[in-house]
């Protein structure tokens, strides 16, 4: 028998006359500027090695980690994300993490409402 929280996890119960559609939401990462400096040492100048994680429902991607240079960290990467209407979950989860050998420390984050980028689709 399952927990409360793995019932809330699963999918509602939607009534038949509900028709489910599905859509990929494409975001692409471009440049991160003037990130605050994470790591700190005498062998090299002060930096960051930044990866961003985005999160929707069960869906996680992550870009490659890539060293800040001249206050700014390139990733160039496309991603999808694949979307069920109606939606469970209204929020893309943004974050930028600085990748370490102990551990990952959180920089920045943000959320995207998904309802609003689906109703400004073309």
């Amino acid at each position: 028998m399952g927990t409360e929280k793995d019932f809330s996890e699963k999918a509602p119960l939607m009534p038949s006359s509900v028709k489910k559609t599905y859509k990929q939401i494409f975001l692409r990462v471009f440049r991160a500027e003037d990130l605050p400096i994470m790591d700190t040492n005498f062998i090299r100048a002060s930096s960051i090695d930044a990866y961003i994680v985005m999160k929707y429902g069960t869906n996680k991607l992550k870009t490659k980690v890539v060293t800040m240079q001249e206050k700014k960290v390139d990733w160039m990467e496309q991603m999808m994300i694949p979307v069920e209407i109606p939606t469970r979950n209204d929020t893309i989860s943004i974050q930028v993490w600085d990748s370490d050998d102990l551990v990952d420390e959180l920089c920045a984050s943000l959320s995207i409402n998904v309802k609003a980028i689906l109703k400004h689709e073309g």
